[in-house]
């Protein structure tokens, strides 16, 4: 009961306030933007279809459950910064969860 209320309550949430704008405006910059996530790619399509927001991402990259990769590890923040070909001190970082 309590993850599919967990679930439910997700399924409401909007995007966080000042994100479209900051997205909007990194677009209009030409910066290039990424989502790092330890979730799997399925939850992140889902969350980002529910949003409207699932175009325009140069890379999303996942840690799909491999407690190895995920964060606070380094590890897919390093894969994004590569395949957004940025060094570490040219991009930024955004954390969306409490977690």
């Amino acid at each position: 009961e309590h993850r599919l209320r967990e679930l439910e309550l997700l399924a409401a949430e909007p995007l966080r306030p000042g994100v479209q704008v900051y997205l909007d405006d990194a677009r209009r910059l030409g910066l290039a933007v990424g989502i790092v996530s330890t979730s799997g790619p399925g939850w992140i399509e889902r969350g980002l279809a529910r949003l409207g927001c699932a175009d325009g991402w140069a890379c999303v990259i996942s840690a799909n459950g491999d407690r190895s990769r995920a964060k606070p590890a380094p590890t897919i923040y390093l894969e994004a910064l590569a395949e957004l070909g940025v060094a570490p001190g040219e991009a930024i970082a955004i954390e969306d969860s409490s977690a």
